[in-house]
């Protein structure tokens, strides 16, 4: 999807997107309840609404596509989440905390990860009938910002405040804690996977761009100020390199290794912008 620059326009305040793994389409959470299908046409400039599925009566604050592309799951204001296939056919529906959800992760085809705003985190099966989760655990006592799969598949990366931490999903009774880092000085917001997969990056609430090792676990290796504010979102455009979005409108580029900021990128013509999330084509 090289070489597109167009415009969606919505009738509602957009809170996450999500570009589908396999094909030309793009998903959107709204405040407005909904979870929005784009499909680009044919002549690959511009979008058109595929469906608008309605399986929320409160904003939709995260979606996530399966690692397939044949579901998506979303998780809402009203602490529920939902699985639908991309034709708009909910599969599951469930209350899953009673705090407000902050992070969704898939792990496998049939389940997936939420965790919220207290630091709960709970593992789901949707073949469960009993829609209880199959793992539970609270490691934390404050938000979780993030949730990332590690590239084995079996672990899952978490950020909360100024802490990182390591943990088993694969064991059949609980949620196992391998490794939690010491806590530093700011909040982590946002963390990717970088350098081939050995270091994680986060961006921070202080306007850092945060770099840690795996091994040792969770030492700071560098950390780049780039920005006044809050950066609340980047992207990965590869294993060097990241886009991130700061208030005054700018999506700026910064390098990992060796550490530094890069070029501005593009600006939202807005004056005050908040950047939910980005992605790349």
């Amino acid at each position: 999807m090289k070489d597109t620059y167009t415009s969606i326009e919505c009738d509602s305040l957009i809170f996450d997107i999500e570009f589908h793994p396999k094909v030309d389409m793009i998903c959107a959470g709204s405040f407005d309840g909904n979870i929005i299908l784009y499909k680009r046409k044919e002549d690959k400039k511009d979008f058109k609404k595929k469906h608008i599925i309605q399986n929320h009566d409160k904003a939709v604050k995260y979606v996530c596509f399966s690692k397939k592309g044949k579901e998506i799951l979303a998780a809402s204001s009203d602490n529920s989440c939902s699985i639908t296939d991309i034709s708009g056919v909910c599969i599951w529906n469930n209350i899953c905390h009673k705090n407000s959800i902050s992070s969704i992760l898939y792990s496998s085809n049939h389940t997936f990860i939420t965790a919220d705003e207290v630091g709960y985190v709970k593992h789901w099966d949707i073949r469960d009938n009993t829609k209880k989760p199959i793992h539970k655990m609270k490691c934390f006592n404050d938000n979780i910002t993030s949730m990332l799969m590690d590239h084995d598949e079996k672990s899952i990366i978490i950020t909360c405040g100024g802490q990182l931490g390591f943990f088993d999903i694969l064991y059949k009774k609980n949620i196992t804690s391998n490794n939690i880092s010491n806590e530093y000085n700011d909040e982590f917001l946002c963390s990717n996977l970088m350098v081939h997969n050995s270091k994680i990056v986060t961006t921070t609430l202080n306007g850092n761009i945060s770099i840690f090792s795996k091994n040792p676990w969770g030492y700071m290796e560098g950390k780049i100020k780039a920005s006044k504010d809050a950066i609340s979102t980047f992207v990965k455009f590869d294993d060097y390199h990241i886009f991130f979005g700061t208030s005054d409108g700018f999506i700026k580029t910064a390098q990992i290794k060796p550490s530094k900021l890069g070029e501005t990128f593009s600006k939202h013509n807005n004056k005050e912008t908040t950047y939910f999330n980005i992605l790349i084509f």
